[in-house]
């Protein structure tokens, strides 16, 4: 059903939508199953001190990366309409830019989040292997703005 005075998309781009819909849901649902499966063994092992640690550890980076401020998501569309328009010296200064700033965030980050390392671990309040801990949260927020690169 298309509104009045649109067009319908093409029929190669309702598949391509289809198709790109149907692999996000697959990614969100295998993340939550392997999350599921592992959860398990990984707090067996840590022990429940240190997985809470863990678990903290990600909600700090997930809310030190809403520093970002979305410079993934605009420098993504800004770079595919100016190319999609012909304009590819535009999308190309874009994506420069762009891949720039976003390096200099995740940079900040990742030095404010090493920094947070020692503080988080005395607050979570351990009673051994302070330093390995703090190691280990320096290692997870390592992780985090690495990942956070090829996403």
């Amino acid at each position: 059903m298309t509104l009045p005075g649109t067009q319908a998309p093409p029929r190669g781009l309702l598949r391509l939508a289809s198709r790109n819909a149907a692999a996000a849901v697959a990614t969100r649902f295998s993340g939550v199953v392997v999350a599921m499966v592992l959860t398990p063994f990984v707090l067996r092992s840590l022990g429940p001190e240190r997985y809470g640690l863990a678990v903290l550890v990600g909600s700090v980076a997930e809310y030190m990366f809403l520093l970002r401020g979305g410079i993934g998501g605009a420098l993504r569309r800004y770079v595919t309409l100016h190319h999609q328009a012909g304009r590819s010296e535009l999308a190309a200064r874009y994506y420069a830019s762009g891949f720039w700033w976003g390096t200099v965030v995740r940079a900040f980050l990742l030095v404010a989040g090493l920094a947070l390392s020692w503080p988080l671990v005395r607050f979570f309040g351990l009673e051994d292997g302070v330093a390995d801990a703090a190691v280990g949260v320096g290692l997870l927020f390592t992780a985090a703005v690495l990942a956070d690169l090829f996403t």
